[in-house]
């Protein structure tokens, strides 16, 4: 909603767009169709009838949410085995051709490109066991131990896995194998709650986001937003 609201305000002081934002290689088409016919077609087909903003999620690690079904999987592996950087011979990842053609960056040289390389975010996930908000920095992207262990990575593209799904098979220098397939899911409520302590914990407070969190809570009982949009402002 506050994208649709900014795009409205900047188009009537008549700012441009992307010209190839729906059919572009980059395009919302070929992110959510594929590109095909059939794909554009299956979009359209209930319209009108279901609304996907009630099926929006909350994300549990700071990156493309392509990538959130490999590094649950890893991480599986990892807290089960109590995995370390060092035994791991190599990590293979096998997601669905929609969702490769998103993370398939081998070699992220900016922080953006990080969040959309599964290998980037696996080798993050393996070395520091954290995903957050937090490990997408400068430091982390060039971090000596991320980048010996994202060589490790690879990525395939299989048309038998979900698209939700991606299978993580992890090889040891002791010899085992390892595997785990990932699913993509949201954050529950409790989850999330605990997400916006952590993400704003530095900026207003955990006091004030005490108070914002009962706020949300009663928003159905208000009738005016400002109240709640004063105690979003950072202190």
């Amino acid at each position: 909603a506050q994208n649709g609201i900014w795009a409205a305000l900047l188009a009537r002081r008549d700012y441009l767009g992307s010209r190839t934002a729906l059919e572009g290689e980059w395009g919302f088409l070929r992110a959510f169709a594929n590109g095909s016919d059939a794909g554009r077609l299956a979009l359209l087909d209930r319209l009108d009838e279901e609304w996907y903003i009630l099926r929006t999620i909350s994300k549990p690690y700071a990156c493309c949410l392509s990538s959130h079904a490999g590094i649950t999987a890893l991480l599986d592996l990892v807290h089960e085995h109590d995995l370390k950087a060092d035994q791991v011979e190599a990590v293979e990842a096998y997601t669905n051709s929609g969702s490769y053609y998103m993370i398939k960056n081998p070699d992220p040289r900016d922080e953006l490109q990080a969040k959309f390389s599964l290998p980037f975010c696996l080798a993050l996930a393996l070395v520091t066991r954290d995903v957050s908000y937090r490990a997408f920095d400068e430091k982390t992207l060039w971090d000596a131990g991320v980048r010996a262990v994202m060589k490790r990575v690879t990525l395939e593209a299989r048309d038998e896995i979900g698209r939700i799904e991606t299978l993580v098979r992890v090889r040891t220098h002791g010899g085992a194998v390892l595997e785990h397939m990932g699913k993509r899911a949201s954050l529950n409520a409790e989850q999330a709650v605990a997400r916006f302590r952590d993400v704003v914990r530095d900026v207003v407070g955990p006091s004030r986001a005490d108070e914002i969190i009962r706020a949300i809570n009663g928003l159905d009982a208000q009738t005016d937003a400002c109240a709640i949009g004063e105690l979003l402002a950072a202190a």
